[in-house]
């Protein structure tokens, strides 16, 4: 029988989320919560106390806020600043200008589009006397360099079969 396993360097717990650490000096496990300006530890023996204390830290951390008539850091606003070097920036914010969106927006969606993955764009279909469906995915992959006359931009586009093919 196999017990519940930690299988990851973070832990999450009503929102928030808790850093996973070992040291091997000290023989223990602990971790702080992340994304919250506030300081918040913990630590624990064994990867199931490490949680159980991730979680009682963050109940801690919410009743000390109550009495203290604050309200807890959330660990997401919404906004961040990210550093990008000043060449993607310019050549970020020149394409969104060409696209017509705020920099702002193009960010948003360039992040957006890449958490979701590959989409489904097409379905081929192949005659000889028998019909096949075809799924095929499309991904398309931006990147770009910079070379002595500036920022390049590229292209890659690729496509793979996917499996279940249909007789028809």
């Amino acid at each position: 029988m196999e017990g519940d396993r930690v299988n990851t360097r973070v832990l999450t717990f009503e929102g928030f989320q808790g850093s996973v650490e070992v040291s091997t000096d000290d023989n223990c496990l602990y971790g702080r919560v992340l994304h919250i300006d506030d300081l918040i530890t913990y630590e624990a023996e064994s990867p199931g106390q490490l949680k159980a204390a991730f979680e009682d830290a963050i109940r801690d951390y919410r009743a000390f806020c109550e009495e203290e008539g604050k309200e807890p850091n959330k660990p997401f606003k919404g906004s961040l600043n990210i550093r990008i070097g000043p060449n993607l920036h310019e050549a970020a914010a020149k394409r969104a200008a060409q696209d017509g969106v705020s920099l702002n927006d193009f960010i948003r969606d360039a992040v957006s589009t890449h958490l979701a993955g590959p989409k489904m764009v097409q379905e081929i279909h192949h005659h000889d006397h028998k019909h096949y469906s075809v799924a095929v995915e499309e991904t398309t992959e931006e990147y770009g360099y910079f070379n002595e006359n500036g920022f390049v931009q590229c292209q890659e586009q690729n496509q793979r079969q996917l499996p279940n093919q249909k007789k028809h």
